[in-house]
C-alpha cells in the first residue's frame, strides 16, 4: 500500500511509460491524441509541479518583423534559452485564427500566432527543454473600431455563425481538435491548454451591441 505522498509519484511514472509507448507510434486517430493529452495533463497535475516562466507570444514576431535581437550581457542569445537558463520551465504561446489586418495593425497582415508560426515557437521551446502553455484566444481584431459593436466579437471565420451556438460549438471543436492534433503529430504536446485571453464574461459573440 502506498502513502498519499507516494501515490502521485507512482501514477506519474505509469503515465510517463504510457506516453513513451504512444510516442513510439504515429498518431493515427483521435483516441491516441486524446490519451496523450489526458496523460500529459494527469502527469503534470499529480506531480504537483510549480510553473515558472512567461509569455513569448510576440517574441518571434519581434525578431522576424521588427529586427529585434534579444541579448544577455550585451551578447545575442536565443530568448528561449535565456528563459530556461534563468529558471523557467513553462512558456505561454497562443494559437489564433490569423492572418488578419485592420487599422489596429496599421493594415499590415498579422500572422505570428498562426498554427504554422506557433508550431515553430513550440519547437524552439522543446529544443530548449521548456514546456508550453497553449492558449486559444478565439478572438478577432479584424473589425475597424467604427464597425465593432462589442469587444468580444468572434473571429472573422465564425462571425456568420456566432449567433448559432450549435454550429459555433462544432466549428470551435473542429478547429481546436485539428490544431492540437497537428501539434501532437509533430511531437509537440502542450503541458497546459487554456481557453480565452483576458476574458471576463463574454467570448465569441456576434457583432451586436452589448
Amino acid at each position: 500500500m502506498y502513502s498519499n505522498q507516494e501515490t502521485p509519484y507512482n501514477i506519474s511514472v505509469l503515465l510517463t511509460l504510457l506516453i513513451n509507448k504512444l510516442k513510439q507510434k504515429i498518431i493515427k486517430n483521435r483516441i491516441a491524441t486524446f490519451i496523450i493529452l489526458l496523460s500529459m495533463s494527469l502527469r503534470f497535475a499529480t506531480a504537483q509541479q510549480f510553473w515558472v516562466g512567461g509569455t513569448m507570444v510576440y517574441g518571434t514576431n519581434l525578431e522576424n518583423n521588427a529586427g529585434i535581437v534579444f541579448k544577455e550581457n550585451g551578447v545575442a542569445k536565443d530568448p528561449y534559452r535565456s528563459m530556461k537558463d534563468h529558471g523557467a520551465n513553462l512558456i505561454r504561446l497562443s494559437a489564433d485564427l490569423p492572418p488578419y489586418s485592420s487599422s489596429k495593425t496599421n493594415n499590415e497582415i498579422v500572422d505570428f500566432t498562426s498554427t504554422v508560426n506557433t508550431k515553430a515557437c513550440f519547437q524552439r521551446c522543446k529544443n530548449n527543454g521548456l514546456n508550453v502553455l497553449l492558449t486559444f484566444p478565439y478572438r478577432s481584431v479584424t473589425l475597424e473600431d467604427a464597425n465593432s459593436l462589442n469587444s468580444y466579437v468572434a473571429p472573422l471565420a465564425w462571425q456568420s455563425v456566432a449567433g448559432n451556438v450549435t454550429i459555433l460549438k462544432d466549428s470551435v471543436y473542429n478547429y481546436t481538435y485539428r490544431t492540437l492534433d497537428y501539434f501532437c503529430k509533430n511531437g509537440l504536446v502542450p503541458a497546459i491548454v487554456s481557453i480565452g485571453n483576458e476574458s471576463t464574461w463574454h467570448l465569441m459573440m456576434s457583432n451586436v451591441p452589448e
